[in-house]
């Protein structure tokens, strides 16, 4: 299996100021990502983005600041490749 992991995307908007959007303007790890599962058919591919990255921050500003990287945030990443494992044996 490859694992891509999208970057932080536009997290903040200014130096001072929250993005309203957290989605990344050039997604590269997805584009990536999409580009290797056409050329190796055989192999499993996997993407995944960071908590809250490709929605509107709404009413809660922390999701996109605080979670960029925080030990709550590494531990709900670092679990995803041993899950996506088990499901692609399974």
């Amino acid at each position: 299996m490859t694992l891509y992991l999208e970057g932080d995307g536009r997290a903040w908007a200014s130096r001072y100021r929250l993005s309203s959007d957290p989605t990344p303007v050039n997604p590269l790890a997805l584009r990536l990502a999409a580009v290797d599962v056409d050329l190796n058919k055989q192999q499993s591919v996997a993407w995944l983005g960071r908590a809250c990255q490709y929605q509107p921050v709404g009413g809660d500003p922390a999701c996109v600041s605080m979670i960029t990287i925080n030990s709550t945030s590494i531990s709900t990443i670092s679990d995803k490749p041993q899950k996506l494992k088990w499901l692609e044996s399974s």
